[in-house]
C-alpha cells in the first residue's frame, strides 16, 4: 500500500537445493525445467505480512541474489516427496536441464549433470554428464563415451538430480583431456594408443593351479581390483575388537587376505608395465589363505570355486568397516525374494530370502541316481528361480494349493558370480562327478536384467584329482590362461574344447547403448497399443537375430518367441515331474523289498502238505483258469 521496503540478510545457501514439485500433502505440481524451479525461488511469495505503518497485512515477500553471484553455482534437485498419506514416492518424470541458466540478471553455463535410474528412492543406479573444454562426455562407472552436446540430457530414462553451473564468460574455455573414471582401470597401455596388455600367467609349484585359476578370474573383474586397492594401509587388530574373539579374529584374517592381495595387483600391473610374462603366488598370500582355512595350501588340491568365494566374502566383510559408508555387499550378492501364491484363490505373499554370495547350483536336476543334466547355464539360472513342484497348505483354502517361485529383487547385483557343482550321488551313495559339456551363454539373463560374461573357470579330469584352467576377457580380446602360459584366443573359440569342463563363470551387468534402449522402448510400446504384454528378454534376443522395416512384424514375432518359450517351460516342469515319480517308485519298490524280507524272517514256514493227485479232466469240457494271488494296488496319492 505504502510501497514501504527493507531488506534482511539471509544466510548463504551451500548451492541451491529444490524441490521438483510445487504443493504440498499429495498435490502438488511438478516442475519442467529447472529455469522455471529457479524463478519461482526467487519470486514473490503468495503469502502476506502485516506492515507496521498501514497497520494492514499487506507486505510481500521476494528473494533476489545478493552481489554477482558465485561464480559456480550447484543445483541440487529433491525428487522425494509425500503423498497425502505422509508416504514417500519419488518424481520420475522428465526435466528440462538449459544450457543457459539466468538468475536474476547474471547467467550461467551448464558444467556437468547427475542422473538417477531406477523407480524408487532408496535404490536405483547413478551415472554422469560432464564437460570438458567444448566436448561432453557420458561416464556410467569405469565406461566414458563422448557424446554430441545435442544427445545432453536426452535419454528419457535418466532422472536428473543434480547440475552444476558456472558463471557465463568467467573464464576462456580451453581444450582438457578425456575425465578420469570413477573405477581404476586396468593398465591398458605403455603408451597412449598401443593395444590392450594381455594377463600375466602364474606358475604352478605342485598343485595350486586351483588358487591360480581362480586368481585370474577375481582379477580379470575391475570392480574387485577397484575395491582392494582402495583396501587402507596400516589396519590393526583393534578395529575388530568390537565384534568379540571369534568374529573379530576371523575378520582380521580376511583383512591380512586382502591386504596381500593389494600387494599382489600392484606387483601384477607392474609387470603388465615391464612385459613380464609370468609370476608366482606369494608365500604370504598361502599363508593369509592357510589362516582362514587350513585345508587351501600350495601342495594340496582344491575347488577353485571356493578360493573366489573366499575373496569376495572378504571384501564383503571388511571394507564397510574399514571404509564407512561402503556396502560392498550390492555389488555382487544376489537378493532374493520368495513368492508364494495359491493356484485356487490366487492369494499371494512374499518372503525376503538371506543375500546369496553368488549363485551356487547343481549341474542336474533329480536325486538318487535318476537325474538329468542340464545343458547351459541359462537353463539352470531360469530353473533355478522357476516355480517348484511341491505344494504347501492355504491358510483361506484349507488345501495344499501354494506352490513358490523365487525372484531377484531390484535391478540385481553389478558382479553376478555363478558355481557349477558337478558332483552328485548315485543310487548307492557313491560321489560321481558330471563330465558333461555345459553351454555357457555370452548374455547371461536373470529375469529381466542381462549379463555379459567375463571369466570362467574349467576342470579337467575327475573329482578329487585333475587340473584347473581359466579363459578371461581383457577388453574386447579373450585369452587362455594355463598357470604361466597365456594364449589369445576368438570370442568363438570360448568354452568350445569338448575336453574343458566348466566349473565357475563371473558376469557383469550389462549397459545398453541409446540406440538399443530407443528400439526396446519402441517394441514395447508398439506391443502395448496392439495388446500385446512383451518382455524385454524376448524382445532383445529378437531383436539380435531379426530385423524388420515393420515395427508390427517384429512384434509379432515377439510374441510368437514368447509362446515357444513357454511351450519349452511345460515339457521341462514334465521332465523333472516324471523324473520325481521314478525316484518315488524306485523308493516305493526298494521299501517293499526291505519289509518283505523282514516278514519272511519274523514268520516260520508253513509245513508243506502231502501232495494229492487230482482228477483228470476231460478234454473235451474246458478247464477253469487257476487264481492267481496279486497284490492290493498301493493308492496313487502313497506312491
Amino acid at each position: 500500500i505504502c510501497q514501504g521496503t527493507h531488506s534482511k540478510e539471509d544466510e548463504e545457501e551451500k548451492g541451491l537445493h529444490m524441490s521438483c514439485a510445487n504443493g504440498e500433502r499429495g498435490e502438488f505440481v511438478p516442475y519442467m525445467s529447472v529455469q522455471k524451479m529457479v524463478d519461482h525461488h526467487f519470486d514473490v511469495e503468495g503469502s502476506y505480512s502485516r506492515c507496521e505503518s498501514c497497520k494492514v497485512n499487506s507486505v510481500t515477500r521476494r528473494r533476489a541474489m545478493k552481489g554477482e553471484g558465485p561464480d559456480v553455482l550447484p543445483i541440487y534437485l529433491v525428487r522425494a516427496v509425500h503423498d497425502q498419506y505422509h508416504r514417500m514416492i519419488k518424481l520420475n518424470h522428465r526435466i528440462e536441464v538449459q544450457e543457459r541458466l539466468w538468475v536474476g540478471e547474471v547467467s550461467y553455463r551448464l558444467e556437468s549433470l547427475n542422473f538417477h535410474i531406477g523407480e524408487r528412492a532408496l535404490s536405483g543406479h547413478y551415472m554422469a554428464e560432464v564437460k570438458r573444454g567444448n566436448r561432453w562426455y557420458r561416464i556410467n562407472d569405469h565406461e566414458v563415451t563422448e557424446i554430441d552436446s545435442d544427445k545432453v540430457n536426452q535419454e528419457k530414462h535418466l532422472q536428473v538430480s543434480s547440475a552444476v553451473y558456472v558463471k557465463e564468460g568467467m573464464s576462456e574455455e580451453q581444450e582438457s583431456p578425456q575425465p578420469v573414471r570413477a573405477l581404476p582401470p586396468r593398465a591398458e597401455a605403455v603408451e597412449s594408443g598401443s593395444s590392450i596388455l594381455s594377463p600375466i600367467g602364474i606358475l604352478n609349484g605342485e598343485f595350486n593351479c586351483y588358487a591360480a585359476a581362480g586368481l585370474q578370474s577375481v582379477l580379470a573383474n575391475d570392480h574387485f581390483v577397484a575395491a582392494v586397492l582402495h583396501f587402507p594401509d596400516g589396519v590393526k587388530k583393534e578395529h575388530f575388537e568390537s565384534f568379540g574373539q571369534e568374529h573379530g579374529e576371523t575378520k582380521r584374517k580376511q583383512s591380512q587376505l586382502l591386504h596381500e592381495l593389494k600387494k599382489f595387483i600392484l606387483h601384477i600391473r607392474q609387470l603388465e608395465q615391464e612385459r613380464k610374462a609370468s609370476t608366482h603366488i606369494p608365500l604370504e598370500i598361502w599363508n593369509a589363505l592357510r589362516a582362514i582355512n587350513r585345508n587351501y595350501d600350495w601342495d594340496v588340491q582344491q575347488d577353485s570355486s571356493e578360493i573366489q568365494s573366499v575373496m569376495w566374502e572378504a571384501l564383503d566383510a571388511v571394507m564397510p568397516i574399514l571404509n564407512s559408508g561402503t556396502c560392498f555387499s550390492q555389488v555382487h550378492n544376489v537378493k532374493v525374494n520368495t513368492i508364494f501364491t495359491c493356484q485356487i484363490c490366487q492369494g499371494t505373499h512374499s518372503r525376503e530370502e538371506e543375500e546369496e554370495k553368488g549363485l551356487h547350483m547343481s549341474c542336474a536336476y533329480g536325486e538318487k541316481g535318476m537325474f538329468m543334466p542340464y545343458m547351459s547355464v541359462q537353463k539352470m539360472v531360469d530353473h533355478h528361480f522357476d516355480v517348484e513342484g511341491s505344494y504347501s497348505r492355504c491358510e483361506s483354502c484349507k488345501v495344499d494349493s501354494v506352490t513358490r517361485r523365487r525372484e531377484m529383487k531390484g535391478e540385481g547385483p553389478d558382479v553376478l558370480p555363478i558355481y557349477l557343482k558337478r558332483t552328485a550321488h548315485d543310487q548307492y551313495h557313491r560321489v560321481v562327478k558330471l563330465n558333461h559339456g555345459i553351454k555357457v551363454q555370452e548374455r547371461l539373463w536373470v529375469g529381466e536384467v542381462s549379463y555379459r560374461l567375463e571369466s570362467l573357470n574349467f576342470h579337467i579330469e575327475e573329482a578329487l584329482s585333475g587340473h584347473y584352467m581359466a579363459e578371461v576377457k581383457r577388453g574386447n580380446c579373450w585369452y587362455r590362461i594355463n598357470n604361466d602360459k597365456v594364449t589369445e584366443i576368438s570370442p568363438k573359440d570360448v568354452n568350445q574344447e569338448k575336453h574343458l569342463q566348466v566349473s565357475s563363470a563371473v558376469y557383469v551387468k550389462e549397459r545398453m547403448s541409446e540406440e538399443d534402449e530407443s528400439s526396446i522402448e519402441e517394441v514395447m510400446a508398439c506391443g502395448l497399443s496392439m495388446g500385446y504384454s512383451l518382455s524385454r528378454r524376448c524382445i532383445v534376443e529378437v531383436l539380435a537375430s531379426y530385423k524388420a522395416k515393420d515395427m508390427r512384424e517384429v512384434v509379432e514375432k515377439v510374441d510368437h518367441w514368447q509362446s515357444l518359450r513357454a511351450s519349452q517351460k511345460i515339457n521341462d516342469d514334465r521332465k523333472k515331474k516324471d523324473i520325481q515319480r521314478r525316484v518315488e517308485r524306485q523308493e516305493l519298490k526298494k521299501n517293499r523289498e526291505v519289509n518283505g524280507n523282514a516278514e519272511s524272517q519274523k514268520v516260520p514256514p508253513r509245513p508243506s502238505k502231502p501232495r494229492q493227485s487230482k482228477p483228470r479232466q476231460s478234454t473235451c469240457s474246458r478247464a477253469e483258469p487257476q487264481r492267481v494271488h496279486r497284490p492290493t494296488r498301493m493308492p496313487d496319492t502313497l506312491i
